[in-house]
């Protein structure tokens, strides 16, 4: 029997592959041909021995192809001619078959790898410990309003469904496993390491980078009050893109993470995967040695909470699908962090009344991986850092008898040379 509430839900996720489509086209044509490819088609000027450079300048031509967007090798015809698609607006998808023009006959066009990318599913791998999650499927419907025939309603055939998007969040405790697919997923770049003299550590640094091309297909399992054996229903979100990132940790807690997302679809009829944690993962939690340093100045907070928020572009909607296209960073992003602390002495103050830049970092430190030479010993550990941030102090101001306190927020800025915010995670996992 199943588990006939939240106590029983899943959350899995895998990065969507991005796959660039080859087709051929090869044989003997009836004469002088053309191209069709998607909506678009191209004059009747190819010959029957067309060359593959020949017919890479021809589809560079379309206007939904463009220069440099396909690569053609092989040939001469008949000999099969390998078209990939590369470009802008082809690569990473599953793109029109290739088509002649008119009646010309005798070629035959077929594709040896099918493209794939934004949206196309993909099974999870990756499954998390989950607090919450609130992702939903919005279906915008158009009601056309008319009057006759003695209506007295909106008329049932004059309704339609235009729209379908997803949005929504999910909470998860900060591991010491299985959280790389994540961050790269919200950050857009990632490089793994192993830091000098480690052997089970590995170091992997997020940055900002470009997430055009970085999706997940995510699926929850959400189960019904049945109780029965097949209770558990997967709600399987395709084109999962991760607009922002919240990560908190308070005294007494447990280090936690809100991801904000949108997504493409939502499908109900993909079957459910089989769910399997990491073994030894491990939170982060208030108990774990916490540091926080501001310009050289260690303050002791009572909580730290950092925010990133990438400000996608998810209303990309256009009257040839009812799906929005890929959300694209298309602003500037803006990371953050707040934390409150106790009015001390007038270091962070005049931080901020002096107006410049800082470096900031904060580190929670977790259980020990492995001891081994300087720099080691390394542990499961989480560093925020920025090279140049702005300072700002919400007070100090007396409300009464009290211990004085103040709100800090620090914005992580670009210098001209060091990265704005980068978060090193230190785990024994080898992989994002």
């Amino acid at each position: 029997m199943g588990v006939p509430s939240g106590l029983g839900a899943q959350f899995g996720a895998a990065a969507e592959t991005y796959t660039n489509e080859v087709q051929t086209i090869s044989g003997t044509a009836s004469g002088t041909f053309g191209l069709t490819f998607g909506t678009y088609s191209g004059a009747a000027s190819l010959s029957t021995t067309a060359t593959a450079p020949q017919v890479q300048a021809y589809l560079e031509a379309f206007p939904n192809i463009g220069t440099g967007g396909v690569t053609c090798t092989g040939g001469p015809l008949p000999t099969a001619v390998s078209i990939t698609f590369v470009g802008a607006m082809v690569a990473g998808q599953n793109v029109s078959q290739l088509a002649v023009t008119g009646a010309t006959t005798g070629l035959t066009f077929a594709t040896t790898t099918a493209g794939k990318g934004y949206g196309d599913s993909t099974t999870p791998t990756r499954f998390v410990l989950f607090n919450k999650e609130g992702l939903k499927l919005d279906v915008v419907d158009n009601q056309v309003q008319a009057i006759g025939m003695g209506n007295q309603t909106d008329r049932v055939d004059l309704l339609s469904q235009t729209r379908r998007r997803v949005a929504g969040d999910w909470e998860m405790p900060f591991m010491s496993k299985g959280m790389g697919l994540f961050l790269d997923q919200v950050f857009g770049t990632s490089v793994i390491t192993t830091p000098t003299n480690g052997v089970l550590t590995r170091r992997m640094r997020f940055t900002l980078g470009d997430q055009r091309n970085k999706s997940m297909t995510v699926q929850v399992g959400r189960p019904d009050a049945s109780g029965g054996s097949a209770n558990v229903r997967a709600f399987t979100y395709t084109g999962t893109k991760l607009d922002g990132l919240e990560l908190k940790l308070e005294t007494d807690g447990a280090m936690m993470m809100t991801y904000s997302a949108v997504a493409q679809d939502e499908s109900t009829s993909v079957a459910l995967a089989t769910a399997s944690l990491a073994s030894g993962m491990k939170a982060f939690n208030a108990g774990n040695t916490v540091t926080l340093t501001v310009n050289g100045v260690s303050l002791c907070a009572k909580d730290v909470t950092f925010k990133l928020d990438n400000k996608l572009k998810a209303d990309r909607e256009f009257l040839c699908s009812s799906l929005i296209g890929q959300p694209l960073n298309t602003d500037l992003r803006v990371a953050t962090l707040e934390c409150t602390v106790e009015f001390r002495d007038m270091a962070v103050y005049n931080m901020y009344t002096a107006g410049t830049a800082v470096p900031v970092t904060l580190s929670v430190r977790g259980d020990l991986i492995e001891t081994v030479a300087s720099p080691g010993p390394y542990y499961n550990q989480v560093d925020i850092t920025g090279a140049a941030c702005r300072v700002r102090a919400d007070g100090p101001v007396v409300e009464g008898p009290d211990i004085l306190e103040m709100k800090v927020e620090v914005s992580y800025l670009y210098d001209g040379t060091n990265e704005p915010v980068i978060l090193d995670w230190f785990t024994t996992d080898v992989a994002l």
